[in-house]
């Protein structure tokens, strides 16, 4: 058990008994002694069924008319309990409640637990003696209804009795308890019906109410659209549940507590952080995030320091994390917090409806259960190019040593802007070493000013005998590269420039590539918030808060690409060559055989004929390629018509200016004739589509048979490859093949 003595409560706090000279030694000499004995002994008032000795000694069970077991109920009382913990009367728990104040919290919270039996029992027909028991043991007065708590001297306060049930819900859970602990962060993680919401809506309540001065709780989601979606109406909830009306007013926007003032809000934290209104509050003492995976880390960035202006200050996050990467769980993670796993199994409150849905789910479909009950991340973002597995592969504990690398960089990417909420300044040390091998040493990213930054990236420069500093120059580079100088004009600067229509994910994706060579480490134990953006960055883009921008992984790919000297990385060919041709599976069906997939790209027109097989036991799916050609606009339609009477019974063409009057001529004469509705995907960069049919590329999804030489024009050769693994981002060529190629993933894989 945990020590559940916060600093500054009194109510709580343990006073050790002194020895005992004379007399019998006492029976529990430390109040988690005697938790644990009434533990156990609650544990003992189950029902069970009723039993007679059998002909053969053994028990048997005792059925009733309609063949079900006849069940003894076994309801906890004050006498049971004081002959359960070696007393022999009720009075022994009364002296013993009287030893210390946290012996009468352990003695409090079991008489509680004994009075909550019976007040389940008052909404049964049999209730005559709950009735009399609360009536003579916890002064209920039975008017119509039993309606209130008379509290005396000596009785249980409600506020004690909501604190005596956080204390009991993490005890039975086997889980140490956050609101007594001395951890400044504190994190509730797990899947649905954990009951993480619950406690740590009681654990606000308790320790606003403690306080004993004014100021300010905040209750706080990333966003927040109304009060109705916040924490209010859960702790309002509470506030009723244990009868707290008489300590807390709810007032329209905020909850009151009356004696000390404190003021519990809530707050979309987006907002808050970015119009400072965070900054605003008032001896902001305590913090609960709830659903905090869906908290960015620049939110993170402006919360803890403002928390922590004011002494003694708590952070509580309850959360089902959605990745591994979310950024909640890595702060806590790098701050040592105490991080406690909550799950419906661990819920001793938790219904036989929600573990019967919970258990239906774990028979029927285990990995969704893992995600939503267990309390597991989900995988990483689909078509991440850094997945989770792959990032756990190439992290690695090793030290630096400077005579391991050939050449050491300081790369940059720096901020557009310079406010507290923008982007990050990019800022990592990577190297190369003899052996051909890439690694990230350090990472030392973040919100600062220019000169700042630049002070930064000269002192890195100089502690890791780098060989120069890679400056990104396009968005206030220029600027960087000044400010270095100015500080040291020895310093060797090389500049970076991204190319017209190169794109953050068109830059990383060959460096991605080269860590699934297995060509680049991130030594030193790594670094979570590089890694957490890393994860996030996709085929499909960025996946991060509004207006973030992945800064850090950016810094890293400039720096990687310096130092494999890849001024051409935009190009394709890394990506594409060697997952591109490979020979079709051998256990393969043939799906639909004859079908072309066409593009325009200026005054070129060209296709892509494809078999589509189906691996057989196998949900998977390839696209043979079996022929192409690449003609001008005019004779597109002639050598379509061809390809219909040779057997294609299926053409798609891309609808447009240009591919709509080829639609029409086609349908009017052919049967198989389709257009590609190309306002979603079509009208995107052709850049932005290769980046997207990648993941379909490295499944191997592509084969080929033998691919015939092709003429268009003055071009000769093998089209197909030079259009494909010759791409170049920023290439006026036109590539009508490649264009197919994309049309043709896209509409089988559904990406459209």
């Amino acid at each position: 058990m945990t020590d559940f003595t916060p600093d500054g409560n009194e109510l709580y706090e343990t006073i050790p008994s002194p020895p005992s000279t004379i007399g019998r030694p006492p029976k529990y000499e430390t109040p988690d002694l005697l938790f644990e004995k009434c533990r156990q002994y609650f544990a003992t008032c189950k029902p069970e069924p009723l039993t007679f000795p059998g002909e053969d000694g053994k028990p048997l069970i005792v059925l009733d008319k309609a063949g079900k077991p006849t069940m003894i109920d076994h309801k906890p009382t004050l006498a049971g309990l004081a002959l359960f913990l070696g007393f022999a009367s009720r009075q022994s728990i009364y002296d013993l409640r009287d030893k210390s104040d946290a012996f009468a919290y352990v003695i409090k919270s079991a008489m509680t637990q004994i009075e909550g039996e019976h007040e389940e029992n008052l909404f049964t027909s049999a209730n005559g003696g709950s009735k009399f028991w609360l009536t003579n043991n916890a002064r209920y007065s039975d008017k119509q209804t039993v309606e209130q708590t008379i509290h005396t001297e000596g009785e249980v306060k409600p506020i004690d009795r909501l604190k005596a049930s956080v204390y009991d819900f993490f005890s039975r859970a086997g889980k140490v308890c956050p609101m007594y602990t001395k951890d400044f962060m504190s994190l509730l993680e797990g899947g649905r019906g954990g009951g993480k919401s619950y406690q740590l809506a009681d654990i606000v309540l308790a320790l606003a109410h403690d306080r004993k001065e004014t100021g300010t709780a905040v209750c706080g989601r990333e966003i927040q659209k109304s009060l109705e979606i916040s924490s209010y109406p859960l702790l309002k909830d509470r506030i009723h549940h244990f009868g707290l009306e008489g300590e807390f007013e709810c007032l329209d926007s905020e909850i009151r507590c009356k004696h000390n003032g404190v003021s519990i809000q809530f707050l979309g934290m987006r907002e808050a952080t970015r119009s400072d209104g965070l900054k605003a509050i008032h001896k902001l003492f305590l913090f609960w995030g709830d659903e905090a995976q869906g908290f960015s880390q620049a939110t993170l960035d402006v919360l803890i320091p403002t928390l922590i202006r004011v002494p003694g200050c708590r952070l509580f996050f309850s959360m089902n994390r959605q990745y591994d990467s979310d950024p909640v769980y890595n702060e806590a993670k790098e701050r040592g917090a105490s991080i406690i796993t909550i799950n419906y199994y661990d819920n001793p409150y938790c219904t036989d409806m929600m573990r019967d849905e919970a258990e239906t789910m774990k028979a029927a479909n285990f990995p969704k259960w893992e995600h939503v009950y267990n309390g597991k991340p989900q995988q990483v973002f689909e078509d991440s190019l850094w997945p989770g597995d792959l990032i756990k592969k190439i992290v690695s504990a090793a030290n630096f040593t400077r005579d391991t690398y050939c050449r050491v960089v300081v790369s940059c990417d720096p901020a557009e802007t310079n406010t507290e909420f923008s982007n990050e300044y990019g800022l990592h040390v990577v190297g190369k070493t003899h052996g051909g091998e890439g690694h990230h040493i350090r990472d030392e990213s973040g919100r600062m000013s220019p000169n700042e930054f630049a002070s930064k990236a000269i002192r890195l420069y100089n502690e890791y005998q780098a060989d120069a500093i890679v400056v990104e120059t396009n968005a206030g580079g220029d600027f960087i590269k000044s400010a270095i100088l100015t500080i040291d004009p020895t310093v060797r600067v090389r500049e970076v420039k991204a190319k017209s229509g190169q794109g953050k994910i068109i830059r990383a994706t060959p460096i991605a590539n080269l860590a699934q060579m297995g060509k680049i480490r991130h030594i030193c134990g790594g670094s979570a918030k590089l890694e957490n953006q890393m994860a996030r960055m996709t085929n499909q883009g960025f996946h991060g808060a509004p207006g973030e921008s992945p800064d850090r992984v950016d810094a890293y790919v400039w720096g990687f690409i310096d130092l494999f000297g890849l001024d051409e990385m935009h190009s394709t060919e890394l990506v594409f060559k060697s997952a591109m041709f490979k020979p079709a599976p051998g256990d393969c069906l043939t799906e639909n055989a004859g079908v072309c997939y066409t593009a325009f790209d200026g005054e070129a027109f060209g296709g892509i004929v494809f078999d589509i097989l189906k691996e057989k036991h196998a949900d998977k799916w390839h696209l043979k390629i079996t022929d192409y050609f690449k003609v001008s606009k005019d004779l597109a339609a002639e050598t379509l018509k061809g390809l219909l009477t040779a057997g294609v019974h299926e053409v798609h063409i891309p609808e447009g200016n240009a591919g709509n009057p080829l639609i029409t001529h086609l349908q009017s004469l052919y049967v198989g004739v389709s257009g590609i509705d190309q306002s979603d995907y079509v009208d995107k960069k052709l850049a932005d589509r290769v980046i997207q049919i990648l993941p379909a590329v490295k499944e191997g999804l592509i084969v080929v048979d033998k691919l015939p030489a092709k003429t268009y024009n003055s071009e000769s050769g093998d089209l197909f490859t030079r259009e494909v693994t010759g791409y170049v981002v920023d290439d006026k060529t036109p590539r009508p093949i490649l264009g197919a190629l994309c049309n043709a993933i896209f509409v089988e894989k559904g990406l459209a």
